[in-house]
């Protein structure tokens, strides 16, 4: 097992002396739930992944069970009738049968450990084989787009650097990006080698190009008694062009959610991803919208924030490019994240009075451009980025080599590096901004006066406010864009719970 997992059981006998209990999982079984054997397990363990539950709850339970277990980490047997409804809504509670315990345990029970983790390998690690008869082009790490003169027979396109290990009983889940021709065929090899070992290999798995194109997940999944590394090729045969963006790994929890358990991963045909976190907490508004910014691991951000608000809180998440794409791309990219928080506002019952959006640094160009389209209550902010081509033009001279990442934003969606496409991609945000209905909506916001990304971003978004009968609350800090990021989310983070009491009546 590569990660612990945490379970509370309650119930008239203790599970785990009944049944094989994996020894990465630690059980914790109460009777008689006092808040003293809460607080002695918390010293060790900041909260419970799994509970299972199988006996009638008190008040204070429920609301102890809710605080302290994770959302879709609730279980209770099938033939209970117990009176459960509210906590299984709260908890996104599944019932699961009795008598198939053991295997519960073994086959979905073992996919609800604690940490996720996700990594891509950028389109700079692959090594393309120079014998075959291709010819490259790199574009940033929008791709490397290669031109592929084949027979009818498969030969190594190339490899990607570095391999990954894979611990005993993990599944690794793998998504490659790439655009190509028809007229040309694609193989992904996938060699899972002993861990010490130089030439033992323990599994292969050759993917043919069919089940590449599918949108599910290759999924390699560890069941030999050592620890490996995974190496993985691309095979090519035919003629025409590719291009290979990012190769994403990550943690895989099979069919439990992607990242999280209840974790989502929506695509379009385009194979652009974009991934979804919905906690219903305690389906009272409002509904917080939290777009996540750059990083490079990939997860969701702001889980341990949105948690503490206990209310329901939807994360966003962008793993394309090297860190994220600021949330812009096709009208079909688009509309699935507008229409993904849509639907959960529908499914909760909501208004777009219920709605605060929020995002620090590249997740406050989602919370603004998606704002713009649904119109919030609130829109909550830290280091806001808006003028996306102005922020690739400033990594000339304002910021040389600090954020390269904008340099492939401009490119990808405006096709180029000119002066006419970072005005165009400017306009592109501002236009859809200036479209809003923000009469209503409320904009708290904290930002860098020296900020080396989007230095006049505060300033632009009050001008073009300025008419909309929209309130602005605003705090600036001395320091360029990452110069006080503990400042910014301090005070961030204080106007979440001042809205909730101020306008939610809600109490902390």
């Amino acid at each position: 097992m590569f990660d612990h997992i945490n379970v509370l059981q309650l119930g008239p006998e203790n599970l785990s002396e009944k049944y094989n209990i994996p020894k990465e999982i630690t059980w914790m079984y109460e009777p008689a739930w006092e808040a003293k054997d809460v607080k002695k397990f918390l010293k060790q363990y900041r909260s419970f992944d799994v509970a299972i539950i199988d006996r009638e709850l008190s008040e204070e339970e429920v609301e102890r069970i809710i605080k302290l277990v994770r959302a879709y980490g609730l279980f209770v047997f099938d033939d209970s009738d117990f009176n459960f409804d509210y906590l299984m809504k709260s908890r996104g509670g599944q019932k699961i049968k009795r008598d198939n315990f053991q295997d519960f345990i073994d086959e979905r029970l073992i996919f609800y450990y604690t940490n996720s983790y996700g990594e891509h390998f950028r389109n700079n690690k692959f090594h393309v084989n120079r014998r075959a008869n291709t010819s490259i082009k790199f574009s940033g790490y929008n791709g490397i787009e290669i031109s592929v003169d084949q027979n009818d027979n498969y030969q190594q396109l190339g490899y990607w650097r570095f391999n990954i290990p894979i611990e005993v009983g993990q599944g690794i889940d793998f998504w490659l990006e790439y655009e190509k021709d028809d007229s040309l065929q694609l193989e992904m090899d996938i060699y899972v080698i002993r861990a010490g070992a130089v030439d033992f290999i323990q599994q292969e798995y050759h993917i043919e190009n069919d089940e590449l194109e599918t949108n599910e997940y290759i999924t390699i999944f560890n069941n030999t008694d050592a620890r490996g590394l995974l190496n993985v090729s691309l095979q090519a045969k035919g003629h025409g062009n590719i291009k290979i963006m990012n190769l994403h790994d990550r943690w895989s929890r099979f069919d439990e959610g992607v990242f999280l358990p209840g974790g989502e991963r929506l695509i379009t045909s385009n194979r652009e991803e974009a991934f979804f976190y919905f906690e219903p907490g305690d389906l009272k508004p409002p509904l917080n919208v939290y777009f996540s910014g750059y990083k490079t691991m990939e997860s969701f951000e702001g889980y341990g924030i949105m948690r503490g608000l206990k209310s329901p809180f939807l994360l966003v998440a962008d793993q394309r490019l090297e860190g994220g794409g600021f949330y812009i791309g096709s009208q079909e990219y688009e509309d699935m994240i507008k229409n993904k928080i849509l639907d959960t506002m529908k499914e909760l019952g909501f208004t777009e009075k219920d709605l605060v959006f929020s995002g620090l640094s590249m997740g406050t160009s989602g919370a603004m451009y998606y704002g713009a389209l649904i119109g919030p209550q609130y829109v909550i902010l830290g280091k806001p980025l808006a003028s996306l081509g102005t922020i690739a033009e400033n990594e000339r001279v304002n910021r040389p080599g600090g954020f390269p990442t904008s340099l492939d934003v401009l490119g990808k969606n405006m096709g180029d590096l000119s002066a006419a496409s970072i005005e165009g991609l400017n306009k592109k945000y501002w236009d859809n901004f200036a479209n809003g209905d923000w009469s209503h909506t409320t904009f708290i916001i904290s930002y860098m006066y020296e900020d080396d990304y989007d230095g006049n971003a505060y300033q632009e978004i009050l001008s073009r406010l300025h008419d909309t009968g929209t309130r602005v609350f605003g705090k600036g800090l001395h320091g360029r864009h990452n110069d006080d990021t503990t400042g910014i989310v301090n005070w961030y983070y204080k106007q979440f719970k001042i809205v909730a009491q101020d306008h939610y009546g809600r109490e902390f």
